[in-house]
């Protein structure tokens, strides 16, 4: 929440224009899509289950950019050196409400603002952050949940690390969404030190600045396994 000092700053005067028209565009969209996404089906059409969602990410992407667009001005005087990010910042919070980048090393944080920034204005392309800094106690949940469901901590390590091996916790990780976003931080993310690092894991990435990592098959595999080695 912001402060109120915040609130009537600027910038927070922005934010809050961001999220009220953000969820007038929500709004919008969610009947516009609801109300046309009930044409039959046919030989080689999308599952049902599929063809909603990725005609709502195309929406909501459109969406997001108009709004950015819609947002600049404010934010040329709220920031006027730091428009496009602010824009953008401002119009990926009404488009992923719940995102929380707390928490993310500062040097992350600053890599994947500036890489979504870019992806929206130079590409039209929307970067949302679904998962990013988590603390020990709900990484250590999240692999208990991976260990029962699998019935071993071998087995579940394909999909979920402990608390001392993930980089979550270490605040570098960032699973990102929707995949058009993630298709694109693969495809443009080493200029910001981003890289996916997982074959069964489109979503997720981590900050390396130091040198390139090599993708492994998941994330229980260890760049130091000879079975890995190139």
């Amino acid at each position: 929440m912001l402060s109120t000092r915040a609130r009537h700053s600027p910038e927070g005067r922005g934010a809050g224009r961001a999220a009220a028209l953000g969820r007038r565009f929500k709004n919008w969209l969610s009947s516009d899509l609801s109300g046309g996404s009930r044409g039959s089906g046919g030989a080689g059409a999308a599952a049902p289950s599929d063809r909603p969602r990725r005609l709502r990410d195309r929406g909501y992407g459109g969406v997001t950019r108009m709004l950015a667009v819609v947002l600049l001005p404010v934010a040329l005087v709220a920031a006027p050196r730091r428009a496009l990010q602010v824009a953008c910042q401002w119009a990926l919070a009404a488009r992923f409400p719940t995102e929380n980048l707390a928490g993310l090393t500062p040097a992350t944080r600053a890599a994947f603002t500036a890489a979504r920034t870019r992806a929206l204005w130079r590409d039209g392309e929307v970067v949302g952050l679904t998962s990013g800094y988590r603390d020990l106690a709900e990484q250590e949940r999240l692999f208990a949940e991976e260990v029962r469901g699998s019935g071993s901590a071998a087995a579940a390590r394909a999909r979920a690390l402990p608390p001392h091996e993930s980089r979550h916790v270490a605040g570098t990780a960032l699973d990102v969404r929707p995949v058009a976003g993630a298709r694109w931080l693969e495809r443009h993310g080493s200029r910001y030190h981003l890289y996916r690092m997982y074959d069964n894991e489109w979503w997720h990435f981590e900050y390396c600045p130091d040198d390139p990592p090599r993708r492994l098959p998941h994330p229980g595999m260890s760049h130091s396994d000879p079975s890995h080695s190139e």
